[in-house]
């Protein structure tokens, strides 16, 4: 995942000069667990693809053009579903660590 695309995105953090951006993103993303990361990017292209190629299918009658903009479709919302999710695992991550930080003192 590029933490990079983070930096200057989240209020809590913008403060911060970007390498202390940097370095407080990098240790959500390490508090987080990897393996959402891999099975969202991994599995939401295939469902949203299958599911609206399917749609495409059912509701025009087997059309080709209507299969081909379901998949074209599918991979769109798939890359904002993966979008989504990483933003809000890292933001889940970033408020978890303010509150331990808080907290401690």
């Amino acid at each position: 995942m590029n933490i990079k695309r983070f930096i200057d995105r989240f209020e809590s953090i913008q403060h911060l000069p970007r390498e202390s951006q940097f370095t407080v993103l990098e240790k959500a993303y390490q508090q987080t667990a990897r393996w959402k990361f891999s099975a969202v990017a991994a599995l939401s292209p295939v469902l949203c693809v299958c599911l609206l190629a399917l749609c495409g299918y059912y509701l025009f009658d087997g059309s080709v053009v209507a299969i081909g903009v379901g998949v074209v479709l599918g991979l769109l919302l798939s890359r904002v579903v993966v979008s989504e999710c990483e933003s809000f695992w890292i933001a889940s991550a970033l408020k978890t660590e303010f509150a331990h930080k808080k907290s401690a003192e």
